[in-house]
């Protein structure tokens, strides 16, 4: 099973638009890290729950993962520590109770139980903002699940591709030349020939097009769930040689199939995504696949 890669920033920034779903009354304090750091936390509220947040550097094993989520959370509640004059200057009065360490997946209980080992050495520091109850927690974006489907919510019909015009997709080959030929010769392979295959290409151009489009609109609308459905592109095409290898793809209606696949997963791992967005994404996808590379199909046996 594959796992998403996060970057650090990418993780902290959508961790924290989740918090900032869950808290909306005004009792989230975010702690900005771009002038001297943030002090071993990125937020806090005003009854005392502290959120740091991480993701390590996939893929990674099991072990690998707990080892460096364990030292991660060893090093920033060491800062509580060593900033312990700082943060009584940050939180004002606010006497810290729990500690959750938001991790984008957690596969170990040793984990829990690293947490709960440092919870009771938080305790004995004494420090002046932390409660005689503190507690850690290890949260994932499952404990935040309305707040991740309003994050990635997108009203119906509001992502409506631009329409792909005559001139557009005839500008468009004009500068891919090499692609179109690149799919001109697989679409062959697939038997089709003189007018048909022109037809079928032209048709795979247009949706590649009109995918792109509605690409472009999700990016500037919904940033969240652009990133969302470009990383299950970026995993859908890592495994395509070992889900669709040439062989095993012989027909218009093989490609078909592979498209209904797309658009399946992308409505049941984003499920905000309309049912037409999620096919028009799909094709794009596909045609995409077919124009530059990854997808291609055996030459026919003469």
């Amino acid at each position: 099973m594959g796992f998403r890669d996060w970057d650090g920033t990418e993780w902290q920034d959508y961790c924290i638009e989740l918090l900032r779903i869950r808290y909306s009354n005004h009792d989230l304090v975010e702690v900005p890290d771009r002038h001297n750091g943030d002090l071993g936390l990125e937020a806090f509220t005003h009854n005392g729950v502290a959120f740091q947040c991480y993701a390590a550097k996939e893929p990674l094993g099991v072990r690998d993962l707990y080892e460096h989520q364990r030292d991660k959370l060893t090093t920033d509640l060491g800062k509580l520590k060593k900033n312990q004059g700082d943060l009584s200057k940050l939180l004002k009065g606010v006497s810290v109770r729990r500690y959750v360490f938001l991790v984008h997946r957690n596969d170990s209980k040793d984990l829990v139980t690293h947490a709960q080992t440092k919870a009771n050495e938080v305790r004995n520091w004494a420090l002046p903002f932390v409660r005689d109850d503190f507690a850690i927690t290890v949260e994932t974006d499952d404990h935040y699940a309305s707040e991740r489907d309003s994050l990635k919510a997108i009203p119906k019909h509001l992502v409506d591709p631009e329409p792909v015009d005559q001139e557009t997709l005839f500008d468009w080959g004009s500068k891919n030349p090499g692609l179109l030929e690149e799919a001109r010769r697989k679409i062959g392979n697939l038997g089709y020939k003189g007018a048909a295959l022109e037809t079928y290409l032209d048709s795979l151009s247009h949706q590649f097009l009109l995918g792109e489009n509605g690409l472009s609109d999700l990016r500037a609308r919904f940033p969240t769930s652009w990133a969302s459905v470009s990383q299950l592109k970026s995993d859908k095409e890592r495994m395509l040689a070992l889900e669709y290898p040439p062989g095993f793809t012989n027909s218009a209606m093989d490609i078909k199939a592979i498209a209904q696949d797309v658009a399946a997963e992308l409505q049941r791992d984003i499920p905000t995504v309309s049912a037409r967005l999620a096919t028009t994404l799909a094709w794009s996808m596909v045609a995409d696949w077919i124009l530059r590379c990854p997808l291609d199909f055996e030459e026919p046996a003469a």
